[in-house]
């Protein structure tokens, strides 16, 4: 939460690739699921909006080191985003 430098975690380059591979797996396991429901002209605007939210869930982990005010904004803001992606899949507003 308090951010950090390259000295200050030694790891976090690993933790970086575990982050970016776990994203890559989310995406292409979101549009296999898409596939199989048959979504596979066009894009209705709750997966738009849905992978919107998946880039700024994927870009919090480069944005954290920025500085703590930064991360503190991630940290709070990531459980609103996280339940505001579940509602788009859920309840498909648009």
């Amino acid at each position: 939460m308090r951010g950090g430098t390259k000295a200050d975690m030694p790891n976090r380059r690993q933790i970086g690739m575990v982050h970016g591979l776990g994203m890559l797996f989310i995406l292409v396991g979101g549009f296999g699921m898409l596939a199989r429901l048959g979504m596979t002209s066009g894009l209705p605007g709750w997966i738009i909006a849905k992978l919107v939210i998946w880039v700024f869930v994927g870009s919090a982990a480069s944005w954290v080191y920025r500085g703590a005010g930064v991360a503190r904004g991630f940290l709070l803001a990531l459980p609103f985003v996280a339940a505001l992606a579940a509602f788009f899949a859920l309840y498909k507003p648009f």
